[in-house]
């Protein structure tokens, strides 16, 4: 049996839409086998790519290749359960609000430390920057610092800037993240008019809050084999596989400062002549380095439980 590879753009209640290497795209369904994996992050989602076959009119996942990457979120039912939202992301667009919803950065630390440990290339965007005040430039600055890429955007205005930087970035696969309500679909909309054609939605007047309407992920062809697709507000993004002791590894400013400190294996958190300590408030920002402490001891709590568990 001849197999072909392809690319899933999405999955919908055990409907596969794929995409071919030859631009042409096909409803498939999967085998039992594939379908039959214990957790959901196992199971097929948009951005795989799998082998399939073609036979009596139909086609047939038969396999899914081994995932570079993946973004999940955490079950609302049970403690330690993951569900994979995208596979193979090679490029991040993060998307936080300037204001309303005001941006914390204990929020955008917890999409950047994933994206870092995915080792993925990421682009920081504040949206609606028409509503900054003095307190959005200063969060802009901060990753400024930090060494992140910032740009300011305003989504329900088209931005040829904003095009020309995200058309220009080396992706294959772009995706979209960043919590809800910050206008991820009304950015993508305005820098990829009808070739990306993602939902809005509108801000709760009331509570300040966004509603999220991004519930189906899919995977839109941009042509030359590149994908862009947006991701619904993830909340607590699970930062999978990171051990405590790893996560100074995950915040770039700490990089460089690391090899001051007098212990190779400071954890910047107790010991005695820490290089990344001594610059809180300078190159490390106060909130940045409150994040770290925050993260930190949440990675321990649940290595703990685990541990318990006899995961470990």
């Amino acid at each position: 049996m001849e197999l072909e590879e392809a690319l899933v753009l999405s999955a919908r209640s055990g409907h596969f839409l794929l995409h071919f290497k030859d631009g042409r795209t096909a409803q498939a369904a999967a085998r039992k086998k594939v379908m039959s994996a214990s957790q959901n992050m196992h199971q097929i989602i948009a951005g795989d790519e799998v082998m399939v076959s073609f036979q009596n009119d139909a086609y047939t996942i038969e396999k899914r290749l081994k995932r570079k990457t993946f973004v999940s979120r955490g079950s609302g039912k049970r403690r330690g359960r993951v569900h994979a939202i995208v596979a193979n992301v090679d490029h991040a667009i993060l998307v936080f609000a300037a204001n309303k919803p005001r941006s914390r950065v204990g929020g955008i630390d917890r999409y950047l430390v994933a994206c870092e440990y995915q080792h993925l290339d990421v682009s920081l965007v504040f949206n609606k920057w028409d509503l900054s005040d003095k307190e959005s430039e200063e969060l802009a600055e901060i990753y400024s610092k930090a060494g992140y890429s910032v740009l300011k955007t305003e989504a329900l205005i088209r931005s040829d800037e904003a095009r020309g930087l995200i058309l220009d970035l080396p992706f294959k696969k772009l995706y979209v993240m960043g919590p809800s309500g910050v206008g991820k679909s009304s950015l993508l909309n305005a820098i990829f008019d009808e070739e990306a054609k993602a939902v809005t939605g509108a801000v709760n007047e009331v509570s300040g809050k966004g509603r999220q309407t991004t519930t189906h992920i899919e995977l839109c062809p941009l042509g030359d084999g590149r994908f862009v697709s947006d991701t619904p507000g993830l909340g607590h993004l699970i930062m999978l596989g990171i051990e405590p002791h790893n996560l100074k590894n995950f915040f770039r400013e700490f990089q460089d400062l690391s090899d001051n400190c007098r212990y190779q294996n400071c954890l910047h958190i107790d010991e005695p002549q820490c290089a990344v300590k001594d610059e809180i408030g300078e190159s490390v920002h106060v909130e940045r380095y409150q994040s770290y402490l925050d993260f930190y001891s949440d990675l321990c709590d649940e290595y703990d439980k685990t541990k318990v568990k006899g995961r470990h």
